[in-house]
């Protein structure tokens, strides 16, 4: 089982986004990762990444307005 995580999907937000994706297609590679799990990653990569660069951003303000 994976971590929760705050940015992960609800059971009722996948069900709004599933008929979304396309299903695999015959004859193809069948799928080794849940697509579900997929975009918890991105959407847990978008938040970190985020709030990551709001906070550099405060830090490097501070910084240069900071007398020396």
């Amino acid at each position: 089982m994976s971590k929760s995580y705050s940015t992960n999907l609800t059971q009722d937000q996948w069900e709004l986004i599933e008929p979304l994706i396309p299903a695999s297609k015959p004859g193809g590679r069948p799928r080794e990762v849940e697509i579900c799990s997929v975009l918890n990653a991105i959407f847990y990569v978008l938040r970190t990444y985020a709030t990551g660069t709001k906070v550099s951003m405060r830090l490097h303000h501070k910084i240069d307005n900071r007398k020396l």
